[in-house]
């Protein structure tokens, strides 16, 4: 099967992603195609569809569901040429999107949240593809730590400018820490594939992460006798004080959804289809993940979907993957307008929720409330 990407990354590039949160820098695959240049109003009858989407971060376990819905035929069924880039993160991610050299891609909502309030309207939210937040603090069991106020005073290492450290605050308030605790904590920011390995060198208490991360940064520890095959990491999650807040979500060029809408449709349908398959099938769908970008450790990335599985599912069992309550977004939106000091954020306008799995506002019980 013909690999994943334009121009292949590096193992430590690629694998980095399945043990970081947040932003990150891995390069940005050259020659994307945009859906532009073959618009599906040109397109021959029978004739796939060509777009591109960038991954969140890299190819790791948690990112299968492009490539469970590319090999699954997923994608050909809905009439779809998809092209998949490793994600590299953050401003790298909105700006190949912004450009038009991407047209959908992963990011944290953690991070949507403050670009859109700053103006970034280029592209909008279709659908969730975390409805909780995996962001969390990873730790060794040796280190005592079982509780967020056990984290104060304590070297904390986090991607640079990642979001486990900006949106810290928030979830340290839930636990009633003040100001003046917070002010212990001292951080130590580096690349995002260097998180781990401070961990795993002990120049660091803690990490920031992605939950569904923590696998592969248990099997280093095991590997270097930092806990045993019978042990744990202990994982403090965000969602345990910010139930509000949701994780990765898809986005789409504004500009894409106004001239090809059916396209923005099928495809949005397409990934929650194989992000669906991903997670209820982890070890196959491992496997599928490992023909297309043969880096992959397929037990590490089967353990990751296990790990995401309980995270992707709405909080009402009667809605399918994908759906956003428009009220829960709100409460979120404010969760960050408030620790990053932003200016208030519209969800309507930065979600588009005709294209939600689940339907509009208006079809959405919580919205008319």
């Amino acid at each position: 099967m013909a690999s994943l990407l334009n121009r292949p990354l590096s193992r430590r590039a690629l694998l980095a992603g399945s043990a970081v949160a947040g932003v990150g820098l891995t390069g940005l695959a050259a020659g994307c195609t945009s859906s532009e240049e073959t618009p599906s109003a040109q397109t021959p009858p029978g004739e796939l569809r060509k777009t591109t989407y960038m991954t969140a971060f890299g190819l790791p376990g948690r990112e299968a569901a492009g490539a469970v819905a590319k090999g699954k035929g997923f994608f050909k069924e809905a009439g779809l040429d998809v092209e998949i880039i490793a994600g590299a993160a953050g401003e790298k991610n909105y700006a190949a999107m912004e450009s038009g050299k991407v047209d959908f891609g992963a990011v944290d909502w953690s991070g949507a949240v403050p670009r859109y309030a700053k103006g970034g309207k280029a592209v909008k939210i279709v659908a969730a593809i975390h409805a909780q937040t995996l962001i969390s603090m990873v730790t060794l069991p040796s280190a005592g730590i079982t509780s967020a106020r056990q984290l104060m005073g304590k070297k904390i290492g986090v991607g640079a400018g990642a979001a486990p450290k900006s949106v810290f605050p928030a979830y340290a308030s839930a636990f009633n820490i003040d100001q003046a605790q917070l002010n212990t904590v001292q951080w130590q920011e580096v690349a995002p594939d260097q998180v781990a390995g401070l961990l795993i060198a002990g120049q660091v208490d803690a990490i920031g992460l992605f939950v569904a991360g923590t696998p592969g940064v248990r099997k280093a520890a095991i590997g270097k006798g930092l806990i045993t095959k019978d042990q744990d990491l202990v994982v403090l999650p965000y969602s345990d004080g910010l139930n509000d807040l949701m994780g990765n979500v898809l986005t789409a060029r504004t500009q894409l959804i106004q001239e090809q809408p059916q396209l923005v449709r099928d495809f949005t349908n397409a990934l929650m289809k194989g992000l669906d398959y991903a997670v209820k099938n982890p070890e196959e769908s491992a496997k599928i993940l490992a023909e297309q970008v043969p880096e992959t450790d397929p037990e590490v990335a089967a353990a990751e979907l296990t790990i995401m599985k309980s995270y992707v599912y709405p909080q009402d069992p009667a809605q399918p993957i994908g759906f956003i309550d428009v009220n829960r977004a709100a409460k979120g939106a404010a969760i960050l307008e408030g620790v990053l000091q932003l200016p208030p954020v519209d969800v309507a306008d930065m979600i588009d929720f005709s294209f939600v799995p689940g339907g509009t506002p208006a079809a959405n019980p919580s919205a008319a409330k």
